[in-house]
């Protein structure tokens, strides 16, 4: 075989290795769930469709694509979906994921979308940096965009929400989404998703921050209806 074949063999071989989904960084103890498997996280380690990240207590993973890149904090349950190599789409069980979504990467991206699932929530993303969270009790869905914009929809909700650039939504105990707005919280939200760029972890007491939101906002639809129709039937019995 010539020098030249090889050459090719080897360059083909490197650049379809650095295009496919992989992780490029991990701390602290975290499993990779593949099929009967349960593997080590390691930094390098490429990884397929089906396959759940799972972190543990002071975990913290990043999985990159061509497109996409995830950085998943600790005590979250994460699994992928690579029917496209470019784009990593996901289903979050619980915790928080930091996404960047470079839609301008992408070979084609006429109609291109990244989605993230939850049991609450469903977000369409067209090419932005956002923070999801999936609390592990209640499963409650909270988003919050950094720059671009997602399509954010409650699963009982008859239409998504454009959530834009600095601003957050949540879905409230019935499922369905809350309009958009600053809660509080982000300022705690550590954007960073690149090891060279400094710290990855977010700042203290996020997670107390979204408890704190979760408890303070979601009955909110629920009141606003109920208010809403004491106000109809007031004006009926008055009439």
């Amino acid at each position: 075989m010539s020098k030249i074949i090889v050459l090719f063999i080897f360059s083909v071989f490197t650049l379809n290795a650095f295009c496919h989904p992989k992780i490029i960084f991990s701390k602290g103890k975290s499993k990779l769930l593949r099929a009967d498997n349960i593997l080590n996280v390691r930094r390098g380690m490429l990884v397929i469709d089906n396959d759940i990240i799972v972190t543990g207590p002071k975990g913290l993973v990043i999985v990159k694509s061509k497109a996409s890149t995830y950085k998943v904090s600790k005590n979250s349950r994460l699994e992928l979906d690579l029917s496209t190599k470019e784009i990593i789409n996901s289903d979050i069980n619980y915790g928080s994921v930091v996404v960047e979504f470079l839609k301008e990467k992408l070979n084609d991206s006429k109609g291109k979308t990244l989605q993230i699932k939850s049991k609450t929530a469903i977000l369409g993303v067209r090419g932005t940096k956002f923070f999801a969270h999936v609390d592990p009790q209640n499963e409650n869905s909270i988003l919050s965009v950094d720059h671009g914009s997602v399509a954010f929809r409650g699963r009982n909700s008859k239409k998504e929400r454009l959530v834009k650039r600095k601003s957050s939504s949540m879905t409230n105990k019935n499922s369905t989404s809350l309009r958009q707005r600053k809660f509080g919280f982000e300022s705690k939200i550590n954007w960073n998703v690149s090891e060279s760029k400094g710290t990855l972890n977010h700042k203290k007491g996020l997670y107390l921050a979204l408890s704190k939101t979760w408890n303070k906002y979601k009955d909110e639809n629920a009141k606003k209806w109920g208010k809403r129709a004491d106000e109809m039937k007031n004006l009926w019995n008055n009439n």
